[in-house]
């Protein structure tokens, strides 16, 4: 029986995490970020809340916040690519005008980047209640589980 292979290079893992434990309401501009950590703290910004791209290859992105006010808007962006590539939007509106409890709002991109590109979100409208969070990492290529089953038929 021949055994299922996989590829043994090494690989380094890129990710940060990105937080911010006060309120936010600078509209148009990035969120920034008083607590970060990272796998190489030179990625991160946390005074203009960008992720520093490291190298080409594919990267995975979440945000999650709580809205502060009846609509709120956030985007996550890439400021490096030809005017400003949208990697995902989202909206918070309440049902009633008078609700100012806030909801959740959560983003989710996946992005085939370019080094030295760099990753915000930022606040269009509204405001983020305390405890935001930002964070991403490359996404590494999982083994082709079908293509080694093939080969060890094969080789049988």
């Amino acid at each position: 029986m021949v055994p299922l292979e996989f590829s043994t290079a090494k690989v380094q893992p890129v990710y940060f995490i990105l937080g911010r434990t006060s309120s936010f309401s600078d509209a148009g501009n990035p969120i920034t970020y008083d607590r970060k950590k990272a796998s190489d703290e030179s990625l991160m910004n946390a005074e203009t809340g960008a992720f520093i791209v490291p190298k080409d290859d594919k990267y995975n992105f979440v945000f999650k916040a709580t809205s502060g006010e009846t609509k709120t808007t956030v985007q996550i962006v890439n400021t490096r690519a030809r005017s400003s590539q949208i990697l995902a939007s989202s909206s918070y509106l309440a049902a009633r005008q008078d609700n100012n409890q806030g909801g959740q709002i959560f983003l989710r991109a996946s992005a085939n980047l370019k080094k030295d590109d760099e990753v915000s979100v930022f606040l269009v409208e509204g405001k983020l209640q305390e405890n935001a969070l930002f964070r991403g990492r490359i996404m590494f290529p999982r083994p082709n589980v079908n293509e080694a089953m093939m080969n060890r038929t094969m080789s049988n």
